[in-house]
């Protein structure tokens, strides 16, 4: 029994010890700011996405950042931004810039760990939880708006998992997801998008 339960706190202490790696060496969380452009980033209203986790059983409070299309329409379709690891959603400022140019509205979000959002050690699993939770909350709050998930480098693996999560029943007010740097290659893609800074692979949902 006693060499069971040794077993069992290596275990878990290899376990935590996992985590810990993960949050160091793929999420790299910091508190330092990269502000590329500014005036994007004052354009910017900041949201709040207030959710228990299922994973943590903890309450958690994420912050985002918005910006409505250039055009003013209401009915613009909206991308969810998920950054990339190290930096938080402000130093994607000129990416939400040239999303807008191409006629989305942006909600950027972080992930728990970066920025204001909850100060958790940020996980594989916690990002996902908190991608579906933003995603959620856009179903909420736009229901009539068409919605696409947009992930830049780390963030793409974020939106690949968004996409391939999502219960059957509940695809079709969503009509399409999209992971870049091609890291959606193993989709089966219904087209492709070149932009300026590299290439969205989209899949419908429906």
């Amino acid at each position: 029994m006693a060499f069971t339960g040794l077993l069992a706190l290596v275990g878990l202490t290899g376990c935590a010890s996992f985590e810990g790696l993960q949050s160091s060496l793929i999420f790299r969380p910091t508190d330092t700011k990269l502000t590329i452009d500014t005036p994007a980033l004052t354009e910017m209203q900041e949201r709040w996405i207030d959710f228990t986790s299922e994973a943590s059983g903890k309450p958690v409070r994420l912050h985002g950042l918005w910006q409505e299309a250039t055009s003013g329409a209401t009915d613009a379709p909206i991308i969810l931004f998920l950054h990339g690891a190290r930096w938080d959603v402000t130093s994607s400022s000129y990416r939400f810039r040239r999303l807008r140019d191409l006629g989305f509205a942006v909600l950027g979000i972080d992930y728990r760990g970066f920025g204001k959002s909850s100060p958790d050690r940020p996980t594989e699993t916690l990002a996902y939880e908190d991608a579906r939770a933003a995603w959620a909350w856009l179903a909420r709050h736009h229901p009539q708006r068409a919605r696409y998930v947009y992930g830049h480098s780390l963030g793409g693996a974020i939106a690949n998992s968004s996409c391939t999560a999502t219960p059957p029943s509940t695809r079709r007010p969503w009509p399409s997801c999209s992971g870049c740097h091609g890291r959606s290659a193993k989709w089966k893609t219904a087209g492709r998008v070149v932009l300026p800074w590299g290439r969205i692979h989209p899949r419908k949902l429906s």
